[in-house]
């Protein structure tokens, strides 16, 4: 074709003409002309085209029709292809909305670690409830796959896409620290959990489980190295910005030549520039814990272990009880267990036993079990209630997610000054913070001299711990906390000029007064550029982890999903639902759902 000819057909004007709706049966269709009679498409919007497609095809039976019949039939034609199209649109919506209610059902599930096959009793459920309120649904509830297949599945994805998230979100990191801690399943494989708490340049905390990673032999030190490496290599952290890692304080964890922080130590040596620092955190709660432990006291402890045992294993005794403080109108209706692992169960039995001293002496004498202490036990045991009682509100005020470090050694701080203020106070046989032994009535200078002593090896012991805490508060908790009263020649060198200009700028001064100090570095350093070195120590310090109690909450949430019952739960399986249920992110559903095909349930019978 020459260029002339091929100008002339690029440059007509092909446009549908309406009339040709009623001469020929068609309409225009995603910029084509459709015929309404055979549903065929043309490809050049032409008359000769539509003329002769028609003339072919349907001249023979449509021309008999009258103008007003043929209006009615281009009518009727027009009806069923808007039905046809509407219809197709309908299902495609529905299968749609049945897949995004699968997905919402599953994330729920594994949030609350219920079972999988549960998403077939809530549709039943929800299937019963149809029948009485909304018959007419009752087909779109059919639809929702939630077989325990799909579930499985549904929670998988939905792990997946979270992980995707936070690997986006590592990338901006200018800064990050993990949490690493293990414990065993029902099927006793070691499971380890590794958490990461990272900060952007906006000063925005992300804190969310890298992975719990089974390890199925040993778990030596060397084994839980190699696991946190490949974790960090997969995710495609940069060792430059690991800061820290928090620890329960094992030998494997934090041993002088071969533990994992040692090993992690000088892995970063060798990848990260010399000046970066890194640093090993043993658990806060679980120094303060061990510093507790001081207070043992087996002389009280197992003889109230021992009555409680005898009310509570045994179902009679335990009904009896129960039966008995309720004739006598008490409060409290039962006696807790104690539970080593819990720490804070020590403090709750211990209270009520002490609240209930005389009722218990009471049932004991009438089940022939008296007890018979003396005012010297009983003071003792008062105590090692109110002392625990102490201990418990300071591991309350440690406990919880996305807490700033520097926040949880300033409370160990407040407790220790605590203990001199009680050891001060017993010298002068003051009991104001003693309500347990005020509540005995009498009590002896000679007693309240071994109470002072014990208070002496409390203190003692929490000198002699949080090592790495201390060492941290030299200059790096102090400079965060308080930068504009921090004396200028106690900070390094690098960052003096700096904090000059920082302490003289009048503005920030004033602001750092009215607002919590997260607030105040998130609002005013995210774009300052005034000060660089004080952005990156406040990030380094915002993304540490005080203390492993994320780890221990996700075990507690392992020992759920992972039970005597679910026993056989995959590893793959249990590490989504894990990742679902600590997540502080949000699954992108209907991200997933682009990449699917919508199919509705196959049991809608």
């Amino acid at each position: 074709m020459s260029s002339n000819k091929r100008r002339k057909v690029d440059s007509e004007c092909r446009v549908f003409q309406t009339k040709w709706e009623l001469s020929y049966f068609f309409i225009e269709w995603k910029g084509k002309p459709l015929c309404l009679i055979c549903n065929q498409t043309i490809a050049v919007c032409k008359e000769f085209n539509l003329k002769r497609h028609y003339e072919t095809n349907h001249k023979e039976k449509f021309d008999t029709f009258s103008n007003e019949i043929r209006l009615e039939k281009l009518g009727s034609l027009k009806g069923k292809l808007k039905g046809q199209q509407s219809f197709f649109t309908k299902a495609k919506t529905d299968s749609e909305n049945a897949m995004r209610a699968s997905y919402v059902i599953a994330l729920k599930i594994a949030k609350k670690s219920k079972p999988f096959s549960d998403g077939e009793f809530v549709k039943e459920c929800m299937l019963d409830v149809a029948d009485i309120s909304f018959a007419f649904q009752k087909q779109v509830i059919q639809d929702i796959p939630l077989s325990r297949n799909t579930i499985a599945a549904r929670v998988n994805e939905l792990a997946d896409n979270l992980n995707n998230q936070l690997k986006n979100k590592i990338k901006e990191f200018m800064f990050y620290s993990i949490a690493a801690d293990e414990s065993t399943d029902i099927k006793d494989t070691a499971q380890l959990a590794v958490f990461i708490r990272g900060i952007n340049k906006d000063f925005i905390i992300t804190e969310e489980l890298l992975k719990c990673l089974p390890l199925k032999d040993t778990t030596t030190a060397q084994d839980i190295y190699q696991a946190i490496e490949q974790l960090i290599s997969i995710n495609k952290l940069d060792w430059g910005k690991l800061y820290s890692i928090t620890t329960d304080g094992a030998p494997a964890m934090v041993g002088k030549n071969t533990g994992v922080v040692t090993k992690l130590r000088k892995k970063i040596s060798n990848e990260a520039t010399p000046e970066h620092k890194f640093i090993g955190i043993h658990c806060i709660i679980h120094q303060e814990s061990l510093a507790s432990k001081i207070l043992k006291m087996d002389h009280v402890m197992k003889p109230i272990i021992k009555i409680i045992n005898f009310i509570r294993s045994r179902g009679l005794n335990h009904r009896q009880f129960a039966q008995f403080l309720k004739d006598l109108d008490e409060t409290h209706s039962d006696i807790p267990y104690f539970t080593e692992v819990r720490w804070l169960s020590r403090g709750a039995m211990l209270k009520r036993f002490f609240e209930l001293r005389q009722h218990i002496v009471t049932f004991m004498a009438q089940k022939g079990k008296p007890i018979n202490h003396s005012d010297e036990w009983w003071l003792d045991c008062a105590f090692l209630v109110d002392m625990t009682e102490h201990f418990n509100n300071l591991n309350v005020k440690l406990q919880g997610k996305n807490t700033i470090v520097t926040h949880m050694y300033s409370n160990i701080q407040a407790f220790e000054m605590k203990l001199k203020l009680l050891e001060s106070q017993l010298r002068e046989q003051v009991l104001h913070h003693f309500p347990s032994i005020r509540a005995c009535g009498t009590h002896n200078a000679e007693k309240l001299a071994e109470f002072f002593n014990l208070l002496l090896d409390i203190i003692a012991e929490f000198e002699s711990r949080f090592v790495d805490f201390r060492v941290l508060s030299s200059y790096e908790f102090p400079l965060f906390n308080n930068p504009f009263t921090f004396e200028v020649d106690k900070a390094p060198t690098y960052m003096q000029m700096e904090l000059i200009d920082l302490q003289c700028d009048t503005v920030l001064k004033d602001k750092f007064s009215e607002i919590d100090i997260l607030s105040f570095y998130s609002k005013y350093f995210k774009s300052n550029d005034n000060y660089p070195n004080m952005k990156r120590h406040a990030a380094r310090i915002l993304c540490m982890f005080g203390s492993s109690y994320i780890c221990e909450q996700m075990f507690s949430t392992m020992k759920i999903n992972k039970s005597q019952h679910r026993s056989r739960l995959t590893d793959e399986h249990l590490q989504a639902i894990l990742k679902i249920s600590t997540s502080n992110l949000t699954p992108n559903i209907d991200g997933i759902m682009k990449l699917k095909r919508c199919q509705v349930s196959g049991s809608s019978k």
